[in-house]
């Protein structure tokens, strides 16, 4: 009776293993979503944030008592830098996604090594 639990112990123990290999790849994908995903949702609050103080600012602009001329210019000059702000952030997105591809090419490439090895 011991040899056959050895034995059952013995393949547990190897279909365990294969299914931990089995989903190796899986987890590698799963790392870098959950990566990307943090990135992505960090860089969204820091968007948001500067949408934020933008609108603050052009909210607060009519209030400092200056002339109508002065409140207008200093508008023009916020939204000025606004959009200029907004287009490096945009130049941030697009690097994400650069960084995105060549991170999913090595866990691809990565996965499929797994895959041949298994």
């Amino acid at each position: 009776m011991n040899a056959a639990n050895l034995d059952f112990t013995e393949q547990f123990r190897q279909a365990t293993d294969m299914q931990s290999k089995a989903l190796e790849p899986m987890r590698l994908f799963g790392g870098l979503a959950v990566e990307t995903a943090e990135t992505v949702m960090r860089k969204n609050y820091s968007l948001m944030g500067d949408m934020v103080d933008y609108a603050l600012k052009q909210a607060k602009l009519p209030l400092s008592g200056g002339s109508m001329s002065d409140v207008a210019s200093a508008q023009v000059a916020e939204a000025t830098a606004f959009t200029e702000l907004l287009g490096a952030r945009a130049n941030e997105y697009a690097e994400l996604g650069n960084e995105f591809g060549t991170k999913a090419k090595a866990v691809a490439e990565e996965a499929s090594d797994l895959v041949k090895t298994a």
